[in-house]
This record gives structure tokens, C-alpha cells and sequence, in this order.
């Protein structure tokens, strides 16, 4: 009587396993490049760009990798989101010590820098003005801003009132200014993604993120 269930139990193995070997059929299927991966990130429009010969699970993985590194500068520089460190800073009590993470503290020194290089013409502190204006997160006005109003966000310009502590992993504002990294986090995180493909052997690429881009290859 056992003997009757082999052929039976057999052909049940064998369709336990079909979907296993249709996964992994899948998960191999060659791409044809170029492979393009798009979305959206810090309030702009992203597509990377690969030429490199992959597999359906070698895209699926790149795809997973990259985006965490957009989602970390995401997360600590957007100015679009209540939960990114940058919003909690801007919110900070005024004069007081803030620590930060190092991602954070490093484009903030580099800001820092080129705004003292520059006499101020590269300033990260003019959020008011771009928030005025509706480049930002506050609501789009329904009429050009006043003299009067153009005035009240310019006097809280300056990149003077910002200060890093680049030792001690800590920043604070002098004023009530606030920091938009705009200008900076796009290519920050188009050099972390790049930084990633080369890791994972990708030789030939192209990465754009809002208009800022890295190419190889």
C-alpha cells in the first residue's frame, strides 16, 4: 500500500518546488541595460542610471542599497520632514549646544566654510528667505512677498549666527535663523550613492538627483 504514495508524494515535492525554481529563474533573469531606478528624495526627483550587465536580484539589491544612503541624508537634512535632524535643530533652543550626528556636522562645516570663503554669498541660514519665497516647507504664498516681509526675513540671515563645533560633534544658533542644507545635501547624497556603486563594482553609471549628478564609466 506504501509503495501507491511514492509516485503521489513525489510529484508533491516536485510541485512544492516549482515555486522555489520559478524564484530563483526570476531572481537570475538577466536585464538589459541600461537599468534605470527613479523616485523621489529631499523634495526632488531621482534617477540612477546603470550600464553594468545585472540580474533581476543583483537590480533588486543595488535598488535597496542606494536608497538607504538617500534615506540617511533624508533623514538628517531635509527640511520636509518633522522627524529629520536638521528640523530638530532648526527648532532648538537658541544658544545652546545641539550634539549632531557626524553626517550632519560634516555639511554643516563645509557650509560653514564656503560661506566664509565666499563673504556670505554661499549661505546655508537664508531658509527664511527660501521658505518665503515657497522653495521650502511653509505653505505657497498667495501674492509676492511684501518689502516689509522681505526685510523681516533678511534680518535673520547670516551665516555668522550659525556655529560648529566640529571636535565635539555639536552646533548651535546665535539667532533665529534657519538652516537650509538645499544647496549642499543633493550632492552630498549623490556622492554617497556613487560612493556605494563603486563599492558594489559598478563601473559604469550615472546618478541625478534634482539637476546635482555624478557619472562613471
Amino acid at each position: 500500500m506504501n509503495i501507491g504514495y511514492r509516485p503521489f508524494l513525489a510529484g508533491l515535492g516536485l510541485l512544492t518546488l516549482l515555486p522555489l525554481m520559478a524564484g530563483c529563474s526570476e531572481s537570475d533573469r538577466p536585464l538589459e541595460p541600461p537599468t534605470r531606478f527613479e523616485g523621489w528624495v529631499l523634495g526632488s526627483f531621482y534617477q540612477v542610471t546603470v550600464m553594468d550587465p545585472l540580474t533581476q536580484g543583483q537590480a533588486q539589491a543595488l535598488e535597496e542599497g542606494f536608497l538607504a544612503e538617500l534615506e540617511s541624508v533624508d533623514r538628517s537634512m531635509s527640511t520636509y520632514r518633522d522627524d529629520a535632524e536638521l528640523v530638530t535643530f532648526n527648532h532648538a533652543p537658541l544658544n545652546e549646544w545641539q550634539p549632531l550626528s557626524n553626517e550632519l556636522i560634516e555639511v554643516l562645516a563645509v557650509s560653514q566654510a564656503v560661506a566664509a570663503d565666499s563673504d556670505g554669498a554661499f549661505d546655508v541660514t537664508v531658509g527664511g528667505l527660501v521658505n518665503l519665497w515657497s522653495f521650502g516647507p511653509e505653505a505657497r504664498p498667495e501674492e509676492v512677498p511684501s518689502d516689509e516681509a522681505l526685510a523681516e526675513r533678511l534680518s535673520t540671515v547670516g551665516y555668522d549666527a550659525l556655529e560648529v563645533d566640529a571636535q565635539q560633534m555639536q552646533a548651535r544658533r546665535t539667532r533665529d535663523v534657519f538652516v537650509d542644507l538645499s544647496g549642499v545635501a543633493k550632492g552630498h547624497a549623490v556622492d554617497r550613492v556613487g560612493a556605494y556603486l563603486d563599492q558594489q563594482g559598478i563601473e559604469h553609471y550615472l546618478v541625478n538627483l534634482g539637476g546635482d549628478m555624478i557619472a562613471r564609466g
